[in-house]
């Protein structure tokens, strides 16, 4: 997670884990990049508390590109998906989305949670300014 302050500057980044379990009959191979806007403090809290459950779904798909956004299952969070692959399968599974803490400790070289993260100033680790330039260009 990355969070932008009020006078526009980026934080650096905080580690997080996306797990994910399903049931079900699946079959092919898919890639997926997830894109989640948080767009005010309240809908930021949770994943500063210990992660989020992003919910259980049942589905049939049969892809070989898909693009999709949502915001119907919480109107403070804006996800962006894109995905590539041949996949066909019909599945009920949940997904959850955590704080890696012990990579945060790892990068920057001591314990941080993800608010100490964000909130931390002049936080800088390998390819961290980089980032923060390419948010900044956008």
């Amino acid at each position: 997670i990355v969070k932008r302050h009020a006078d526009g500057t980026w934080s650096a980044p905080a580690f997080y884990l996306l797990e994910s379990a399903g049931l079900g009959l699946q079959g092919g191979i898919e890639v997926s990049t997830i894109g989640m806007l948080i767009m005010n403090k309240a809908a930021l809290t949770p994943f500063y508390s210990g992660g989020i459950d992003l919910g259980t779904n049942a589905n049939f798909t049969v892809a070989t590109f898909s693009r999709t956004v949502d915001t119907e299952s919480t109107p403070d969070i804006v996800t962006f998906t894109a995905s590539k692959g041949a996949f066909a399968g019909i599945s009920v599974r949940g997904s959850n989305f955590r704080p890696v803490v012990a990579r945060n400790a790892e990068f920057y070289g001591k314990p941080m949670n993800t608010q100490q993260v964000n909130d931390a100033e002049n936080l800088t680790a390998p390819g961290v300014d980089a980032l923060k330039a390419a948010l900044a260009a956008l």
